[in-house]
């Protein structure tokens, strides 16, 4: 069970994950509370808290164009902030009239102690919308904190108690975060529910106004792609259970980690229609959509299966083991690079079990895969040359690097992002993509594969492998203030 707890551990401590290009306390929030249409967010802090997502977006069309601020400066630093939080709500209200005010605290406004409950009760007096405050404290260390911390405040602050008298029979809701993308996409996932005679009740973030957050009480059972706080106010307030997709915390068999793919779906359906009493009738929907989707896969898969892939990061997020278990491709190798999850808490105990892992799944499809644990570049290249390997799966980052040695690749990132989902077409998408990527010939030249590359961390640059030492550095202050000195030296030097 080590490499359980290491892996819910890690996932709650990555630096990269947590704070720059995932949801941290304010991109969090404000990635969540931008998916309600009629909500606004409003940041209790400096300008620049408001302004740092316009800088680095998650993607150049999601800019946050309303994000209002409290704009705090010295004079609120030292006297409290309190009376422009409050100005600054009626003042949000009357520009844009929403039905929800957010707001968002910051560091600055966390640090000098502002009574945000306080301010936010009386506002909600003036103003004629609902307010709620989040602060990232709710949900302790759970990630997404930003999202998750304005989920809790929502459920906590918003929604009533006696609302659970309005339940709907074998009702779900299906819960999304927008900036997982595909990672649980809701179309084929709603319809197999449907047939199976589950009424979906409402589906939160797509087009979410207001006035669906109050609807969200009146289902049996949350269905939600990973681990969430909020869950458990609403089972306690309302008696809705939880049904997670990716229940990391409970199991270590990385197929039952897997909730993708036709056997993944289909262990996926069948428990939801357990947990809502609808076996018979579901399992007759599952079998019959389930033989359809081996039958079009038996053609499909003909021209790639027994190709050889070597994989990056293992088999525990879906599209390597797809790839064995549906597609019957070989794993020639399972490169992992661990410097990342030592750094972030796996013990060497815990490496060595997901290693087995993986390997003993990847023997039960028929493959003997050659495990290559933190290879240098010469080495990694010989080593998949020598075992055969057609096409390797990795990250976009990581890319270049192969093809400037004749490999092709298949970008587990982007497929993540956009096709990974809950349902049996999935595993027919990519298998289209794993023939086209198989099909293509490898990049040579393109211009991410002139640059040099880390030994650590091969996805990035020397200056930039540095630099995500330094952000773990001063965020954890695990290594010491010896090591950050030299890092910086050595990224100044390196400037100049």
């Amino acid at each position: 069970m080590r490499f359980r707890k290491s892996q819910v551990g890690a996932y709650s401590t990555l630096p990269g994950h947590g704070m720059t290009y995932l949801p941290g306390k304010i991109a969090g929030a404000l990635l969540l509370v931008s998916q309600i249409e009629d909500a606004v967010p409003l940041i209790h802090g400096p300008v620049g808290c408001s302004f740092q997502r316009k800088l680095n977006p998650y993607r150049p069309y999601s800019l946050f164009y309303e994000t209002p601020c409290t704009n705090m400066d010295d004079v609120n630093a030292v006297y409290g902030g309190e009376e422009a939080l409050e100005e600054a709500i009626v003042e949000t209200y009357e520009r844009y009239r929403p039905r929800l005010i957010v707001v968002i605290t910051t560091c600055a406004s966390d640090l000098i102690g502002d009574d945000v409950k306080a301010v936010v009760e009386r506002a909600k007096r003036t103003v004629r919308c609902d307010v709620i405050y989040s602060t990232g404290n709710f949900v302790g260390r759970a990630k997404p904190v930003g999202y998750q911390d304005v989920f809790y405040a929502i459920v906590d602050q918003l929604l009533d108690e006696d609302r659970k008298a309005e339940r709907i029979e074998s009702s779900v809701n299906l819960i999304t975060l927008a900036l997982h993308g595909a990672g649980m996409k809701t179309a084929e996932m709603a319809s197999v529910l449907e047939r199976m005679g589950i009424k979906i009740n409402k589906i939160y973030f797509d087009h979410t106004k207001v006035e669906d957050l109050y609807e969200l009480p009146k289902a049996e059972l949350n269905i939600v792609d990973y681990p969430q706080v909020w869950t458990r106010v609403a089972k306690r307030k309302w008696g809705v259970d939880c049904y997670e997709l990716r229940a990391s915390h409970l199991y270590k068999d990385p197929e039952k980690l897997d909730p993708f793919g036709i056997e993944g779906s289909t262990r996926v359906f069948r428990e939801i229609a357990e947990r809502l009493g609808k076996d018979e009738e579901g399992e007759k929907v599952i079998r019959k959509l389930k033989n359809e989707a081996q039958e079009k896969l038996y053609e499909l898969r003909k021209d790639i299966e027994g190709r050889r892939i070597a994989v990056e990061g293992g088999l525990s997020h879906g599209i390597g083991l797809m790839a064995i278990r549906e597609l019957g491709m070989k794993v020639s190798a399972l490169i992992y690079r661990t410097h990342g999850l030592e750094h972030h808490g796996y013990s060497e105990e815990a490496l060595k079990e997901k290693f087995s892992l993986d390997v003993e799944v990847a023997r039960k499809y028929g493959s003997v895969p050659l495990v290559l644990v933190n290879p240098s570049a010469e080495e990694e290249i010989r080593a998949l040359k020598e075992t055969g390997t057609e096409l390797v799966i990795c990250r976009a980052g990581s890319a270049p690097r192969y093809e400037a040695e004749g490999f092709k690749t298949f970008n587990s990132t982007n497929f993540a992002l956009h096709h990974l989902r809950v349902g049996f077409e999935c595993p027919l998408e990519l298998c289209r993509k794993m023939k086209e990527a198989l099909e293509k010939p490898p990049r040579k030249a393109s211009l991410l594969g002139l640059l040099e590359y880390d030994l650590l961390y091969p996805w990035l640059t020397p200056s930039w492998a540095k630099l995500k030492d330094i952000f773990g550095v001063t965020r954890e202050g695990a290594k010491g203030e010896e090591v950050l000195v030299a890092a910086l030296e050595e990224v100044s030097c390196e400037s100049l």
